[in-house]
């Protein structure tokens, strides 16, 4: 599912989770970049190494930094991604276009 934030950026939002399953899998990423094709890119990048990873990836949301509240989270550096569940929460920084670099760390943290 795409949204549009008011600033009309695209955004993009994979939620296909049942709620009540207790395996659930969810990752937020968290973007700041002013090319919309690049930021679509490396979401639907992202999202698909993830999805590699964990078989089945149940909520994938994106945070627009230019449009989200940072007194809600202490996320600073852009991109990042924030493996939500399962716990304990896991958080990847810096470059995370190489999905080869992205695939093994995310494999060792599984």
């Amino acid at each position: 599912m795409h949204t549009r934030p008011e600033d009309g950026r695209a955004l993009k939002e994979k939620n296909v989770a049942d709620k009540n399953t207790t395996n659930n899998v969810a990752f937020r990423l968290y973007l700041q970049t002013s090319s919309l094709t690049t930021q679509n890119h490396l979401i639907d990048a992202v999202h698909t190494v993830c999805a590699s990873v964990y078989h089945q990836v149940d909520q994938f949301e994106v945070v627009d930094a230019d449009t989200h509240d940072h007194a809600t989270d202490n996320i600073r550096v852009r991109p990042a991604l924030v493996r939500v569940s399962p716990k304990p929460e896991r958080y990847y920084f810096g470059d995370l276009t190489d999905p080869e670099r992205l695939h093994a760390v995310l494999s060792e943290d599984r």
